[in-house]
């Protein structure tokens, strides 16, 4: 249905003109409106986006250090790693520990009879020497005096750690061997293939 358009008495005034005139006035705030709503509506959508694909991320950066090998790793330090040392695994539970040192661990010293001098001749035969894992054989000659065998000893090439020496006393002359091999498990042994050998070898002390 058209407009009717109508004038004032007595004036020229357009009433169809400010009626339209009107109706846009108040078109305009309300289409002003709808597009703040729809542009603060879209900014929403995409702040809510950002955020998810930031909660996503941190989620996964979460995991990845959960299951980091750096974090289950454990550390042990010793005050003295001369005495003792430690190491930890990644089950470790912290704590502290105190270790007593009662006594340090010494090598094997073995002592023969008494001869009457470092010139005296023992017999001929192999001697072999044994600490734990450790062995070598050395052969005696029958002229062989106890000076010569304490420096065939020292100076053989296979010695894992046997230190021979004579020691001259009122009583007589002895033949020493010290082993720096320590341990129980690796307590110094000489054994011989004659019975002549005896007195520097199964017979020590």
């Amino acid at each position: 249905m058209g407009l009717i358009q109508a004038t004032g008495i007595g004036s020229n005034v357009d009433i169809e003109q400010i009626v339209g005139a009107l109706l846009d006035a108040q078109k305009v705030p309300a289409t002003q409106r709808l597009d703040f709503q729809e542009a603060t509506t879209q900014a929403s959508i995409t702040g809510i986006g950002s955020l998810t694909s930031f909660l996503d991320e941190f989620k996964t950066s979460l995991t990845a250090l959960g299951t980091s090998a750096d974090f289950s790793k454990r550390t042990a330090s010793s005050s003295d790693s001369s005495f003792v040392t430690i190491s930890a695994g990644s089950t470790a539970t912290p704590a502290k520990f105190s270790v007593d040192v009662l006594a340090i661990a010494q090598g094997t010293r073995l002592e023969s009879g008494l001869f009457t001098a470092s010139t005296d001749t023992v017999g001929s035969g192999n001697l072999t020497f044994t600490a734990g894992s450790h062995v070598f054989t050395l052969a005696i000659d029958a002229t062989d005096t106890l000076s010569t065998i304490r420096d065939k000893i020292n100076q053989d090439a296979n010695n894992f750690g046997v230190n021979a020496n004579i020691i001259n006393g009122d009583s007589g002359t002895i033949l020493v061997l010290d082993s720096n091999i320590t341990g129980v498990a690796n307590q110094l042994s000489v054994t011989n293939d004659n019975a002549s050998l005896d007195s520097i070898s199964t017979s020590l002390i």
